[in-house]
């Protein structure tokens, strides 16, 4: 082998070691919010709106956020319906 390639695979090697590990919470799908996480942890995203926010609890388990601007929903529809305007996704895996 080259010594590029030693040092290429040694390097990516030990990212592999080092690397912190991340945990996805359990969420039951149920139509409950109980089970995402508190809106007044450390894991809320920032207060602006049009960010994604990936948020981690001390155990480092963790949730995507996107929290959306309110009142932008689509208006090229026959009959737009300001009730279901998104304003905050929360994805875990």
């Amino acid at each position: 082998m080259s010594r590029r390639l030693i040092i290429i695979v040694t390097t990516v090697a030990a990212f592999e070691i080092v690397a912190p590990t991340a945990s996805a919470r359990t969420i039951t799908v149920d139509g409950s919010v109980s089970d995402w996480d508190e809106a007044t942890s450390e894991m809320d995203p920032p207060g602006q709106s049009n960010v994604g926010h990936v948020g981690r609890d001390p155990s480092e388990e963790g949730e995507w956020i996107w929290r959306d601007a309110a009142g932008d929903e689509r208006t090229d529809f026959a009959t737009p319906d300001g009730r279901v305007d998104l304003t905050e996704l929360r994805i875990t895996g």
